[in-house]
């Protein structure tokens, strides 16, 4: 699972980070992009993560072929961490 970065914490940065992507014929993740705009170290903590993960690649008629996949993550920080400054809530 992605990390919840230290500067994102610092920053009081949490939220619903969306990413899209393909899964090619390998299992591999490729061509990451994010709905909105969330924070960069969110967005960077989420997409380092995506491309290390492997995956069984979808089948047609028996033979593997890539597919678009929509994936979310709630970047959460504790209530007392929140609490602590203004938040910059990302939905």
């Amino acid at each position: 699972m992605p990390e919840y970065p230290l500067v994102a914490r610092i920053r009081h940065e949490f939220g619903l980070v969306v990413a899209r992507f393909i899964i090619d014929l390998d299992g591999r993740t490729k061509q990451i992009r994010f709905e909105g705009k969330p924070p960069p170290a969110l967005a960077t903590s989420l997409a380092l993560a995506v491309q290390e993960w492997r995956f069984q690649p979808a089948l047609k008629n028996g033979k593997a072929v890539s597919a678009h996949v929509r994936f979310s993550l709630d970047f959460g920080l504790p209530l007392r961490e929140r609490n602590l400054a203004p938040a910059q809530h990302f939905h």
